[in-house]
């Protein structure tokens, strides 16, 4: 699936970017290590254009949970959006590249919510279509 590729890149990307953190893909347990990152997939939509091309568009977000015990987990929500902005506009997956778009980000509740957009053209292949008409074998003779 695209989505559990870029997902997976995104994870890559910020193992990267802070090797000590957690990382979890779309659910954090309870007992999570934090300071930590949370991917899930928001909204993906798939609109057709000419003939067997499709343009897909995914919106993830990424929560920041900052180390509980610090006192400047605004601060530090703060100086994470901004480094994602950098480190998350250009995604690798299975070699290859996926290009954010339409970030931006939030601190709520001293949790950092950052979005992100990949869009993406997809040409599905075409279905062989079966014929219809049998073969009829005609002979001629010229005289």
């Amino acid at each position: 699936m695209i989505s559990e590729d870029i997902k997976s890149g995104m994870l890559a990307r910020l193992e990267e970017l802070e090797p000590g953190y957690g990382r979890y893909n779309e659910q954090m347990p309870g007992d999570a290590q934090k300071p930590a990152f949370l991917v899930s997939l928001v909204d993906s939509t798939q609109q057709k254009e000419i003939n067997r091309r499709y343009r897909r568009s995914m919106t993830f977000a990424i929560q920041f949970f900052p180390d509980p015990g610090s006192l400047t987990q605004r601060a530090d929500c703060l100086r994470m959006g901004e480094r994602l902005y950098s480190q998350l506009e250009c995604v690798v997956s299975d070699n290859i590249l996926y290009r954010g778009s339409g970030m931006k980000y939030e601190v709520v509740d001293e949790e950092l919510q950052f979005n992100i957009s990949f869009s993406i053209r997809l040409i599905h292949e075409q279905e062989t279509v079966p014929s219809l008409m049998e073969t009829i074998e005609q002979e001629g003779h010229i005289r």
